[in-house]
């Protein structure tokens, strides 16, 4: 096989991997070059984008609710503690 073709599961590792880490300049020809001979990893890659951003979403509203919850429990066992 060519040294810049690889396969799809070596494309959506380089995937997760640059959602990590800056890829080394092969590694992102390589990543370019599959994507655009390849459908079905290019469409992966935006739906694995969307799912980040989803779920980092998600997970900044559920942290901040729960430092509320946990002020929240912290004043009501204080108002019953004092009562």
């Amino acid at each position: 096989m060519n040294a810049l073709m690889i396969p799809c599961l070596k494309a959506t590792e380089l995937m997760e991997k640059k959602s990590l880490f800056r890829l080394m300049f092969r590694e992102r020809v390589q990543l370019w070059l599959h994507k655009k001979m390849c459908a079905a990893c290019a469409m992966y890659e935006k739906q694995m984008l969307v799912l980040q951003t989803v779920l980092s979403a998600f997970y900044r509203v559920n942290t901040s609710e729960e430092h509320t919850n946990t002020e929240l429990k912290k004043r009501i066992l204080f108002q019953l503690n004092n009562n």
